[in-house]
């Protein structure tokens, strides 16, 4: 008992020694005052507000086959310009950006509501952004016809079905991604002709925070933005596609794993005089040979491929030969007419004026 009143002493002691900082008070109370989270954050209400979204992909939870469905770990990058937000660093101890905790009391404009809540970080130029964490599950069709060996290819798509494009100009925030190469890109936007507005590009997912899955591997990571009418008003979609490959070693390990736990009961159930075998054991043995006949066949075929690839090379240095020969032929003999046109001139030149003369 002593001993937790000595904590508690203590505590309350540290709590008094701490400081607050009367300028970023001051800060606080500046922004809060005449601040309604209710409005669109932008000065001139005729201008829609321009918002930048990034994902952060952290994570493949689980891609469920059966049901149809993705779930992924991401942080989702919003940015966007807050006229109420901007303030005189100098008039405030020189502090240029502050973290607020959103919330009921957050005097930013919370339009966007992620399944975790997180701080924003205002700078006074009036620069918000918000990075809330998010477990995404969402709908994906699943092709299952080269299973184990298929890839899928799911997509997210965000968008504001409340909030047309005159209102909130959204757009990717692509500067500086990391792709699945572990390349820092900047990738340029592929524009429609009839429709300027949407466009597609290589990538759109930045993947410096991600962590590889065991069963599944990260390929590709397109993107499109999508900018459609309706009732005459411009509506802005995003679509983060996650292109994946199945890894078969995972797949043959859980088979084998299963295939020898199997084989192992049957070891101890079998009487050791037994001439006969379950007949579970002669399937999964036909199954073995199937798979191992595929693999060979997958081994032909990656052989035959390369045969193909030789030969076509062959054949192409073959081609480039010949043309190489036809042109050092037509240079010969063009050579072989202008010595020859060249040596009756000289001739002409000697004789004609003797016979002259």
């Amino acid at each position: 008992m002593l001993h937790r009143f000595f904590k508690v002493v203590i505590f309350f002691d540290f709590l008094c020694t701490i400081e607050c900082s009367v300028d970023e008070f001051r800060l606080l109370q500046h922004l809060k005052e005449n601040y309604d989270p209710f409005e669109r954050p932008i000065e001139n209400v005729s201008q829609p507000l321009q918002v930048k979204v990034r994902m952060l992909l952290n994570q493949i939870l689980d891609i469920d086959e059966k049901n149809q469905q993705m779930a992924v770990l991401a942080y989702v990058d919003y940015r966007w310009s807050d006229y109420k937000m901007r303030w005189d660093p100098a008039k405030f101890g020189g502090i240029t950006d502050i973290r607020i905790q959103s919330g009921e009391d957050a005097p930013v404009s919370e339009k966007f509501l992620s399944t975790y809540d997180s701080r924003f970080i205002v700078k006074h130029t009036g620069e918000v952004q918000q990075n809330p964490p998010a477990i995404f599950r969402f709908i994906c069709q699943i092709d299952v016809t080269y299973y184990p060996f298929d890839s899928q290819t799911c997509f997210l798509k965000m968008g504001s079905w409340t909030h047309s494009g005159s209102l909130i100009d959204l757009d990717f925030f692509l500067a500086n991604l990391t792709n699945p190469k572990g390349e820092i890109v900047n990738p340029a936007p592929i524009r429609s002709e009839k429709n300027p507005g949407s466009y597609y590009v290589d990538d759109c997912v930045d993947l410096q925070v991600y962590m590889k899955n065991g069963e599944w591997e990260l390929m590709h990571t397109p993107g499109k933005r999508l900018v459609t009418l309706f009732d005459k008003e411009p509506y802005h979609e995003l679509f983060f596609y996650i292109h994946v490959k199945r890894l078969t070693l995972a797949y043959e390990t859980t088979v084998l794993l299963s295939v020898i736990f199997f084989l192992q009961i049957v070891s101890n159930v079998n009487p050791p005089q037994s001439q006969s075998l379950p007949i579970l054991c002669h399937k999964l043995s036909l199954i073995q040979n199937t798979s191992r006949f595929y693999e060979q066949l997958r081994e032909i075929h990656d052989d035959l491929q390369k045969l193909t690839n030789r030969m076509n090379d062959a054949m192409r240095e073959e081609q480039q030969c010949c043309e190489w020969r036809f042109a050092s032929m037509a240079v010969d003999r063009l050579c072989l007419y202008m010595f020859t046109i060249f040596i009756m001139l000289s001739t002409s030149a000697l004789i004609v004026p003797h016979l002259i003369a």
